[in-house]
């Protein structure tokens, strides 16, 4: 059994002290949590749920894992207004992901998010849902001044990375890739996947003619007609 750690935090204007595990609501409706020696806001959901009235109270024990992703399951989705709400209240940068439409990306924009996810989430909730590659450029040519756009899903080299900024993503989220080395070698392994996804996106780099990523464009790559997905937009 470890010792109970206290933690600080700044917020509202006050200072808090958090024991390690303890959930801590706000008046200001947001819901502190503690693992470890870090202070995280939790998701959305949660912060819904206590907004609405219900979730926890405050100095009540961490939930274990089932007991959150039950309440994750049963926690109707936030609507924009509580994104809205939840990018406010946190006041920092902050990410949306799983954007695979045009309306969406504008929402997310509109709502104050300073960072779009463009993914499928692997496939996982609907799994005949486009590539997220498919609908990047549209996205990310009507969003990409506002926001960070990224892409997530299908990186296996740096070939797709190379396609990926090209198509207009600021950066790449590599997902599974790095399991697969850190489940293989530890850090060792991670450290050699980056290496292997360098190493191809310098290679992309070179065969293509190009001299640094940041000049990478779409004229560089092969697009197939029909490719460009541009879901939700109404013109």
């Amino acid at each position: 059994m470890f010792d109970k750690k206290t933690v600080s935090i700044e917020w509202g204007g006050k200072t808090l002290t958090l024991e390690t595990g303890q959930i801590a609501r706000q008046a200001d409706g947001a819901v502190l949590a503690t693992y470890g020696e870090t202070v995280v806001l939790c998701a959305v959901t949660a912060a819904k749920s206590v907004r609405e009235g219900q979730g926890v109270s405050a100095g009540e024990g961490a939930p274990g894992f089932f007991g959150a992703y039950g309440q994750w399951m049963m926690t109707p989705p936030p609507s924009w207004d509580d994104l809205a709400w939840f990018t406010s209240e946190w006041g920092g940068p902050c990410m949306a992901k799983g954007v695979m439409r045009i309306d969406d990306a504008r929402r997310a924009a509109d709502a104050g998010f300073s960072a779009i996810s463009v993914s499928n989430h692997g496939g996982n909730n609907l799994d005949g849902t486009p590539s997220p590659l498919r609908v990047l450029h549209g996205i990310a040519s009507e969003v990409g001044d506002r926001v960070e756009v990224v892409l997530d899903g299908g990186v296996r080299r740096g070939g797709d990375v190379a396609k990926a900024v090209a198509l207009g993503a600021r950066a790449v989220m590599i997902g599974r890739a790095y399991l697969w080395g850190l489940a293989a070698n530890g850090q060792a392994g991670v450290e050699n996947v980056l290496d292997v996804l360098r190493n191809g996106l310098d290679s992309a780099l070179l065969g293509s003619g190009v001299a640094s990523v940041h000049d990478l464009r779409e004229s560089d790559i092969v697009v197939p007609e029909g490719f460009h997905l541009r879901l939700g937009d109404a013109g």
